[in-house]
């Protein structure tokens, strides 16, 4: 048996995850399948996601491209927001934390072992913080209340990390070599100081970084093609025996028209295979019909 299943503060915020973590249903986070007790121990089932961590990815890519990088943060946001939408808060979101499945690439948030209802005391003990420091706002260090905003800056600081390979520790220390330098701008706002200098959900957030991206995409211009020469009108003369062909040809049309006309309103009323195959005469009625037309 753990030593913590002994420890009541730890069974507790056990508890507390395991009631968070069944709670959230998104593509984006990973799935709590059960949870129960072992001889007097609980345990908590969680969805197998074969791949690997964030920080692994980063710790052997170094920096990504923004055009990777962003769409993955856009998948966190995903997460992040319908985490916010059941009113609780992650408080410790970090690469560490994001499993990205090696089938699809799809990046899974995991862990809610720091996880708090929002407005619900966060801290342990009374006085102490769960988390990891480089990833924590300033109000999660001071003890203070937090919020969306306390989780956004953890996702600023990620985006941060995956375009340059730095954890800023405020939005001072964004790197001016960021690229596009569109998105320092976003990544300063979101490092603020104040929660309510920050952008104030996922999803506004994930906005600014479309925003962001857009304006720093190179214009595309289309090269004008003249317009091409109209051809020349060319008179053609038939001879008599063509449009005579084509008067025939006409006729044809017209009979095989009617005939398929009265041919849909007969179908509508004969089932069965003797329908079927009154069908099948008719079509080859149809079909000699057309070839003594064209005959020579």
């Amino acid at each position: 048996i753990p030593p913590q299943a002994g420890d009541p503060g730890a069974v507790e915020r056990f508890t507390r995850e395991v009631a968070i973590a069944r709670s959230i249903t998104h593509r984006n986070v990973v799935r709590a399948l059960n949870s129960g007790t072992h001889r007097g121990a609980p345990y908590l089932v969680m969805e197998w996601v074969p791949g690997r961590s964030l920080a692994a990815e980063l710790a052997e890519r170094g920096p990504l491209p923004a055009a990777e990088a962003v769409p993955l943060l856009r998948q966190i946001l995903a997460g992040l927001d319908e985490i916010h939408r059941q009113r609780v808060l992650v408080l410790d979101l970090k690469p560490a934390n994001v499993v990205i499945e090696r089938r699809t690439g799809i990046p899974r948030l995991v862990d809610f072992g720091a996880a708090a209802r929002l407005g619900e005391p966060y801290l342990i003990d009374g006085d102490r913080v769960a988390g990891t420091p480089p990833y924590m706002a300033p109000e999660q260090h001071a003890g203070a209340a937090v919020g969306p905003p306390t989780d956004l800056y953890a996702a600023g600081v990620i985006l941060h990390e995956m375009l340059t390979g730095l954890r800023p520790g405020s939005a001072l220390e964004v790197s001016p070599d960021l690229q596009p330098a569109a998105l320092g701008d976003v990544v300063r706002r979101t490092l603020a100081a104040s929660p309510e200098e920050r952008y104030r959900s996922a999803w506004e957030l994930t906005r600014a970084v479309d925003t962001a991206m857009a304006r720093s995409a190179p214009a595309v211009t289309t090269p004008r093609r003249a317009a091409p020469r109209p051809a020349p009108a060319v008179r053609r003369r038939q001879s008599s025996a063509l449009r005579l062909a084509a008067d025939d040809f006409e006729r044809a049309l017209s009979a095989f028209e009617q005939l398929t006309e009265r041919f849909e309103r007969f179908t509508w009323t004969v089932a069965g295979w003797r329908g079927l195959l009154v069908v099948a005469l008719l079509v080859l009625l149809l079909a000699g019909l057309v070839g003594h037309l064209f005959a020579p």
